[in-house]
């Protein structure tokens, strides 16, 4: 049945979101890129001491290890005096063989036109299933999910978005169309979030550990109609869940 699985059942020191935190700002650079202000993205290809970081001045805000391989996925915060490409470049200094890049923060891609404004999905999935698994990653937070739905937040402040309720409509009547019954699992990962002054929007980091999750779930698809920025820590992970034990 539909449920929202916050637990921590996970290796990690949070299971997505920024409790305590408030809102971050949000920065846009001189390509129109968005992303969370004074926040660098790290990923290690296995878990390491992090004391560099912080004799280099950088303070760890939030970490994660990946569930399928041990990789370590890390959020640093930098002092306001530091230019953003400074504080990547000496990061990838400190950690050569990680994937590192700004803390990126992707917004829902235009509405599907089919479903623009209201919501097709039925009440409950069929009892006749496909073969194969999907998940979607998108935003979850505003209206209801057919039974038998698997659904986890990644986010703490949930942001009001039914975008991801409308791909998932387009998808099954998609499969419905093509005459294949409902997918033998349907995971929906919600990855909303509230910033202030800003329209719901979904950030690298908690992108990266939905994918982790869907991945380690099993997930044969996975469906994300966002748009942003490219990002390393984002496309290392993509590559890490088609062909495992590839980081660069």
């Amino acid at each position: 049945d539909q449920k929202d699985d916050n637990d921590d059942d996970d290796k990690d020191d949070d299971d997505g979101g920024d409790d305590g935190e408030k809102s971050a700002n949000l920065i846009s650079d001189d390509s129109g890129h968005v992303y969370r202000d004074r926040e660098v993205l790290i990923l290690l290809p296995e878990p390491d001491e992090l004391e560099r970081l912080s004799e280099a001045g950088f303070t760890v805000i939030e970490k994660r290890q990946l569930r399928r391989d041990g990789a370590q996925l890390i959020r640093v915060g930098f002092a306001a005096d530091v230019k953003a490409v400074d504080a990547v470049s000496q990061v990838r200094e400190l950690y050569p063989s990680a994937a590192i890049d700004l803390s990126h923060v992707y917004k829902a891609s235009a509405e599907p036109a089919e479903t623009a404004g209201k919501s097709m999905l039925p009440g409950k999935l069929d009892d006749r299933r496909s073969d194969v698994s999907i998940a979607v990653i998108d935003g979850f937070s505003a209206g209801s999910l057919p039974d038998g739905v698997e659904l986890k937040s990644f986010v703490k402040r949930r942001s009001d978005l039914p975008h991801g309720a409308q791909v998932m409509s387009v998808l099954l009547d998609d499969l419905k169309q093509m005459g294949e019954g409902h997918p033998k699992r349907l995971l929906a990962a919600d990855v909303a979030e509230y910033f202030k002054d800003s329209s719901a929007q979904a950030s690298a980091y908690n992108l990266v550990d939905a994918l982790d999750w869907a991945a380690a779930e099993g997930a044969d698809i996975i469906n994300i109609s966002l748009a942003g920025p490219p990002n390393q820590v984002l496309a290392s992970v993509v590559r890490i869940a088609t062909h495992p034990r590839i980081y660069a």
